[in-house]
């Protein structure tokens, strides 16, 4: 990828993640996962630990900006950052990448989580819990293994 294509990508996702942003504020709806991950991008989160999309007034993110920096950033739900807490640590960085949260997104999904409202890491015991509701709006919990996304336990309410 050339700096060019780079700048370019940064710069449109730039102008698209506020209009997002802003149908979501209109509308009332809930922040969805995709919107969250790209303002975590856009403010430099390389892992996160745990997501949580269920906030009238925002969402929050919790995870690494790099090796040093473990933060966690209250978001308006229009994407701005509200609030941050930084503490400087060297065991990390730990958590799941971008990538792999859409991933075990999709598992949930298959298992019939249709509006994921909290993600969270739970490393010592090698899981990832997914939780929200299903298109019926019933509470729903999923729990998967972390190392191959498999599921643990479906929970519903």
């Amino acid at each position: 990828m050339t700096i060019r294509n780079l700048i370019l990508g940064t710069t449109l996702a730039s102008l698209v993640a506020p209009a997002a942003f802003a149908a979501n504020a209109a509308t009332g709806a809930s922040v969805n996962l995709d919107d969250a991950l790209a303002a975590g991008s856009a403010h430099g989160f390389t892992h996160y630990e745990e997501i949580d999309l269920d906030d009238r007034h925002g969402f929050e993110l919790e995870g690494w900006l790099d090796n040093q920096w473990r933060t966690k950033v209250e978001f308006s739900r229009d994407g701005e950052a509200r609030h941050e807490k930084r503490e400087r640590r060297d065991n990390g960085p730990r958590g799941l990448d971008a990538e792999r949260v859409r991933e075990a997104a999709e598992v949930a999904r298959g298992e019939g989580l249709a509006q994921i409202e909290e993600m969270d890491l739970h490393e010592d015991h090698d899981r990832i819990q997914l939780e929200g509701r299903d298109e019926q709006g019933h509470e729903l919990e999923i729990t998967l293994q972390r190392s191959d996304l498999g599921v643990i336990e479906v929970d519903r309410d």
